[in-house]
């Protein structure tokens, strides 16, 4: 019977580890890039800007590593965008295109000011929003043209 109780047991802990280390990043990841879209998509419509797929992706990568950032710190936030990245198993192309993109977005979190107003999210929205309809952007929009990408991958 004890050695029924120890398989439960670690079961259970495995079950547990498994939750911690995989569903809840996972759902966290879910509902900032949920966010994202609400926030690009309202800003959209106010600003009339026409929805473009690669836009709203380095939107989503920024704002979910620049949050993250604010949340975590710096640091962890690097890390947890690797882990996601490494996760994802994506092609060179892709994966240092959303690496780029979501340093630009801790960059740009740290210097949105007031982080602990209740508004602050709203208000890193909108400059990321305005940073990535830039046409001069630092963020990677188009990864096969982006020649950061391209020194790291070639040309895929």
């Amino acid at each position: 019977m004890q050695n029924v109780t120890g398989v439960v047991r670690r079961a259970a802990l495995i079950l547990t580890l498994a939750v911690c280390l995989v569903v809840i990043p996972g759902l966290t990841v879910a509902a900032l890039h949920e966010a994202a879209r609400l926030h690009f998509d309202r800003l959209s419509d106010v600003q009339g800007a026409a929805e473009d797929k690669r836009s709203f992706d380095a939107f989503k990568h920024a704002y979910a590593s620049g949050v993250t950032t604010i949340a975590l710190g710096d640091e962890t936030a690097e890390l947890l965008g690797h882990v996601v990245e490494f996760v994802e198993q994506d092609d060179c192309l892709e994966r240092e295109h959303d690496l780029i993109n979501n340093r630009e977005g801790r960059k740009l979190a740290l210097a949105t000011p007031g982080k602990d107003a209740s508004r602050w999210r709203e208000r890193f929205a909108a400059a990321l929003f305005a940073a990535v309809s830039d046409p001069e952007t630092v963020f990677s929009i188009r990864r096969k043209k982006d020649p950061r990408v391209l020194a790291i991958c070639g040309s895929g």
